[in-house]
């Protein structure tokens, strides 16, 4: 069973986390929330995982070309994270 997923756009492009958020829940995954990421620069799309959800990170990540990390103390403790960061980061 997939998980839901927060897609954050990270970039400055428009659009990008509703684009990346469609091609996502279209392999399953059931999109939470989307909106923008406010934290520090990426150079590529991460899935933050909270604790004991390392196994569907890695899944996601997969299908997003991220890499993966624990979520930080202000990220849900519920679902994934997923900070899109580069225009290749969508799953096809």
């Amino acid at each position: 069973m997939y998980m839901h997923v927060q897609v954050l756009n990270g970039t400055t492009t428009a659009g990008l986390a509703r684009k990346t958020a469609d091609s996502v829940a279209s392999q399953g995954w059931v999109i939470a929330t989307i909106g923008n990421y406010s934290g520090a620069k990426l150079e590529k799309s991460v899935v933050y995982y909270p604790e004991g959800f390392e196994k569907q990170a890695e899944m996601l990540a997969e299908l997003a070309q991220a890499d993966t990390a624990p979520a930080t103390a202000d990220m849900s403790k519920k679902y994934l994270t997923l900070v899109v960061a580069t225009g290749s980061s969508t799953a096809s």
